[in-house]
């Protein structure tokens, strides 16, 4: 005959496990090489804009990146281009469910079908357009995280996020 008073005794512990795994933020997607590389591309590229302009390199930061990989990801499997995502808000909310806290964000965004150098074709795009160009110069902000994410017709969804702690 089996003890099932161990069983019983072992129910509250499971729970308490169960709990504090269901409070832990969702992980972004594993990244792809290639879009690893994409990713680090990119913020490669945009601290070239700003050092050329005598300003301070932005320092990577995975927990921003792992915030802006899954919005691109959620973008593409979604098919929706928005800073704001219908099921998990605005940047705020996003940084929020992240534990990541900020002073001042900003985010930028691109969308992108078959070009040959996606990386340096989202900065120059980002580069033409103020909003997008302020943002990659803007003084206040320190830290930076690069997501993207493919659509299965290949279109490429592109996240930075920019951040003063």
């Amino acid at each position: 005959m089996r003890d099932n008073g161990s069983v019983l005794r072992a129910l509250p512990a499971l729970a308490l496990v169960w709990v504090c795994l269901a409070a832990q933020p969702p992980r972004a997607p594993a990244p792809d090489p290639q879009l690893a590389a994409l990713e680090r591309q990119v913020f490669q590229l945009v601290n070239n804009e700003r050092t050329w302009r005598g300003l301070a390199e932005l320092q990577w930061d995975d927990r921003l990146a792992a915030v802006a990989r899954r919005h691109a990801s959620n973008m593409a499997g979604r098919g929706f281009f928005s800073h704001v995502d219908p099921v998990r808000g605005d940047v705020p909310d996003r940084l929020a469910k992240a534990g990541i806290s900020w002073s001042r964000f900003e985010e930028n965004l691109l969308q992108e079908l078959g070009y040959d150098d996606p990386a340096r074709f989202a900065v120059l795009s980002w580069m033409e357009s103020p909003g997008h160009r302020k943002n990659i110069l803007d003084k206040e902000v320190t830290l930076a995280g690069v997501g993207a994410a493919r659509r299965r017709d290949g279109a490429l969804f592109l996240a930075q996020e920019f951040l003063r702690p």
